[in-house]
């Protein structure tokens, strides 16, 4: 079992804190919620070095 969270975008473009497990080759998500402003940038921070 592999636990973890990472970024998505809504249908509305707004960036999303997801944290899923993947089970049995499936990903199965826990929760999701929109991203506070300090997730946002390091997220865009990490895409402008990528």
């Amino acid at each position: 079992m592999t636990k973890g969270s990472d970024p998505f975008y809504s249908p509305e473009g707004r960036i999303l804190h997801v944290v899923f497990t993947l089970r049995e080759g499936k990903v199965r998500p826990i929760s999701a919620r929109p991203a506070h402003k300090k997730e946002r940038e390091l997220y865009e921070a990490y895409l402008r070095e990528i």
